[in-house]
């Protein structure tokens, strides 16, 4: 798995907010973090954005919970219990780098320790 060239790290609620609404579309070597999300006042949603996208759902040891695809106008995803952080990518893009349940995903622990790839969108 030799992981993704850019990993953008949503830090702020603002950076949360906007994720990947108003981009034409997710490139298949980026991903879009979403550290220490409040599972339980988060969820995922489609409005704004005209492409499909990957969810990854991770613990607190950034193992993958779960991996949901959106479509556009699709409805809202909510995060698997015990999910601490998510990650969006472009359809398949996961899967391409190993990224699937029960797997720990090194690259976004060092993304995060040094406050990621290239920040926000």
């Amino acid at each position: 798995m030799s992981g993704f060239a850019r990993v953008h790290v949503l830090a702020t609620p603002e950076a949360q907010a906007q994720g990947v609404i108003g981009r034409p579309g997710i490139a298949a070597d980026e991903v879009f973090l979403f550290p220490d999300i409040d599972p339980a006042g988060t969820y995922f949603h489609m409005a704004g954005v005209p492409f499909a996208i990957e969810i990854a759902f991770l613990d607190g040891d950034l193992r993958v919970l779960s991996v949901e695809r959106m479509e556009p106008g699709s409805g809202r995803a909510w995060p698997t219990p015990g999910t601490r952080h998510a990650a969006e990518a472009a359809p398949g893009a996961l899967a391409a780098q190993g990224i699937r349940p029960g797997v720990v995903w090194e690259q976004l622990r060092r993304a995060a320790a040094d406050e990621g790839g290239s920040g926000g969108p």
